[in-house]
């Protein structure tokens, strides 16, 4: 029986190469990565492998996905899963190096800017969506006695708030360097 550990971290769409290092981490520990949802992650333990981790957003999932995957399986990437968010998904990919600081999908910073563009594109659309459509919902339904459960949701606000601010931090750095 294969032995597998969950783990519980958080890390939001604009922190996607801080995720990437604790997947890298944790296979150096023996424990690979197989799947997660929203925050918990399950591992396989195994032989500790020098596995780099990287993630890619793909916007449409089933525009041309055959192509995409065996392009990065022409250059050594193994596909570990695929989480979804509207009509795209965040693929995980992994590959066995002995350097892992120098193995990447994007090995030049207009592919990275494009990928946080993308990022930001997608994610672009849940604000609206959380603001409009949800507060006066929850505003209607908790009354005046459960307002206070209305604080996960402001705080939930604050975080995707903060999520934008970052990704908008890193084009602009990356854009400057572009220049």
């Amino acid at each position: 029986m294969i032995e597998t550990k969950k783990t519980i971290k958080f890390f939001t769409a604009a922190e996607y190469d801080k995720e990437e290092q604790y997947l890298t981490k944790m296979s150096s520990m023996g424990w690979h990565f197989v799947n997660c949802y929203i925050f918990f992650y399950i591992f396989e333990k195994g032989d500790r492998k020098s596995y780099v981790y990287q993630l890619d957003f793909k916007e449409d999932i089933k525009e041309d996905f055959d192509n995409y995957i065996t392009m990065y399986s022409d250059l050594g990437w193994e596909r570990v899963f695929e989480y979804p968010i509207s009509k795209g998904a965040w693929i995980y990919f992994r590959k066995e190096s002995e350097y892992p600081d120098q193995e990447t999908l994007f090995s030049d910073n207009e592919s990275r800017l494009t990928l946080l563009e993308r990022i930001r594109k997608v994610y672009a659309i849940f604000l609206p969506l959380f603001l409009c459509l949800f507060a006066p919902a929850w505003v209607y339904l908790l009354g005046d006695d459960l307002k206070y459960l209305f604080i996960p949701y402001i705080a939930a606000i604050l975080v995707y708030i903060r999520m934008f601010a970052v990704l908008n931090i890193k084009i602009n750095k990356l854009k400057d360097k572009l220049r």
